[in-house]
């Protein structure tokens, strides 16, 4: 019995110990980044599904605008059964700064 108490709390405490976040969860598997939790935070408040997530790319966007904007980097987020892309704007730290769409994609509740 002791035994079977044991492999219940190790199993338990595994669980626990992996992120129960499903969005989280979809970006890193399609493009594994350190701002990946600030990004899956980013998609959720715009409303979207971790299945509706095509595909994601992170871009360093250190251009010559720098100057006027601070660098940061960019992911280009594709939505399944939608022309376009979902740009979320990081900054220092992983910072969300913002979002917006390119392409004609549309949005449950739109970019911020």
């Amino acid at each position: 019995m002791a035994l079977l108490a044991t492999a219940l709390a190790t199993t338990v405490a595994t669980a626990a110990a992996q992120d129960p976040n499903p969005m989280l969860q979809a970006v890193q598997a399609l493009a594994p980044h350190p701002c990946n939790s600030e990004t899956s935070d980013a998609l959720r408040a715009l409303g979207l599904l971790p299945g509706q997530i095509a595909s994601a790319r992170y871009m360093d966007d250190s251009t010559p605008a720098a100057v006027f904007f601070p660098p940061g980097i960019d992911v280009y987020v594709t939505i399944a059964g939608q022309s376009g892309t979902l740009v979320v704007q990081h900054r220092q730290g992983c910072r969300v700064a913002g979002t917006y769409t390119m392409g004609g994609l549309t949005l449950p509740h739109g970019p911020r």
